[in-house]
């Protein structure tokens, strides 16, 4: 996997800089999309998203 260099932004005036990357998170079960920004995190073991994506992205969270 190639390198890539990741400017550090602002999200607004007041906010520290952060490396962001732009993310297209998808259902493969009802190719429903959702497009959002993360930010990288090189000391993390694990990601989590919000559950307000499960209905925009059409999954049942009590379903599994």
């Amino acid at each position: 996997m190639d390198l890539v260099d990741i400017p550090f932004t602002q999200i607004d005036a007041n906010d520290i800089p952060r490396p962001r990357l732009q993310l297209t998170i998808k259902n493969p079960h009802t190719n429903k999309e959702f497009r959002t920004w993360g930010i990288i995190d090189t000391g993390a073991d694990e990601c989590a998203l919000p559950a307000s994506y499960a209905p925009i992205l059409g999954h049942n969270l009590q379903a599994g």
